[in-house]
């Protein structure tokens, strides 16, 4: 089941994250485009020119 941003008002407005969680995380763009992923324990200050403030959802995984 996703995880659209916009439930918590940042919908194609993130710039990094930080996943403290035991889950990966995979973010994609409104139109199903994957953009990264984030690997348990990991994290990025900038997710690069090319996806930043794209992310509309993300699905959370083992």
């Amino acid at each position: 089941m996703p995880v659209y941003f916009s439930g918590y008002g940042f919908e194609r407005q993130t710039s990094g994250w930080v996943n403290t969680g035991a889950l990966k995380v995979d973010a994609y763009t409104s139109g199903a485009a994957g953009l990264w992923r984030e690997l348990p324990g990991s994290m990025a200050s900038y997710v690069g020119d090319q996806t930043n403030d794209r992310a509309a959802y993300f699905y959370a995984c083992k």
